[in-house]
């Protein structure tokens, strides 16, 4: 049977999450915002969210799942602030920052799929997958209803994964 116990948060817990995962913590980081510096300030808030937990007595469950998970919100919060002044304007999309994005991605047969939505909704489907916004932001961006947006990204969802599951056929 599992053992389900709660870890209790203490600062040799914080030092040993520094030091061992504050490299880690940061190239995740970097990955997302593309820049040194922010990555090293989002690691630094997040580290400041761990020790306001200690003052709180928080009991955790996943130590590390729930380092990555404060991170993640922390990158996703810093993009969201960082794109928050274009959302009245038409121009939003740089060509550059999504064309970033679908170089990373490893998998050929996504990458394909992807390139073969229209530029519209491969748009989308990266700015509520990768960068994680949600549908209202998405809405705001591109001056079309919070309705339209879920309808597009399932839409899009769904060609992807008969592009997928029909070229793992072929593959195979």
């Amino acid at each position: 049977m599992e053992n389900n116990t709660y870890t209790q948060l203490n600062w040799n817990l914080v030092e040993d999450i520094y030091l061992n995962k504050y490299t880690h913590l940061r190239k995740i980081a970097y990955r997302r915002v593309f820049d040194v510096e922010m990555a090293e300030d989002i690691v630094q808030d997040t580290m400041e969210s761990i020790c306001k937990s200690v003052y709180k007595e928080s009991k955790i469950y996943n130590i590390d799942a729930w380092t990555y998970t404060i991170l993640k919100y922390k990158c996703i919060k810093v993009y969201r602030r960082k794109n928050s002044i274009q959302y009245f304007s038409n121009d939003v999309l740089e060509e550059t920052l999504i064309q970033e994005e679908l170089n990373t991605i490893e998998d050929i047969n996504l990458y394909i799929a992807l390139n073969e939505l229209e530029k519209t909704d491969r748009e989308i489907i990266i700015y509520k997958f990768i960068y994680g916004f949600k549908y209202n932001e998405i809405s705001k961006i591109y001056g079309y209803s919070y309705k339209t947006i879920k309808r597009k990204i399932d839409k899009s969802l769904e060609i992807l994964r008969n592009k997928l599951l029909l070229k793992e056929t072929i593959d195979i």
